[in-house]
């Protein structure tokens, strides 16, 4: 990231469980939640990716899914 302006993280472990995956899910659910509440102030973008990765930054208030739309983002509807 150029501008040092971002994260890219998983969250579980490499092969998770059922019970990992949900965790996984509560986790990512979180997150949107802050996305959608706190996001504008800090102009977070947020996005998932279809590998699970997730993408923080600072360049925009946005959230995307795995094709880089919102229409994909888990955010959607928040």
């Amino acid at each position: 990231h150029v501008f040092n302006a971002a994260l890219d993280f998983r969250i579980g472990p490499e092969q998770p469980s059922d019970l990992d995956q949900f965790n996984i899910q509560q986790t990512k659910t979180k997150l949107c939640q802050f996305w959608a509440t706190k996001g504008q102030a800090f102009n977070m973008g947020l996005g998932v990716y279809a590998s699970g990765q997730i993408h923080i930054d600072s360049q925009g208030f946005r959230a995307w899914g795995p094709d880089h739309h919102y229409r994909t983002s888990i955010c959607q509807g928040l």
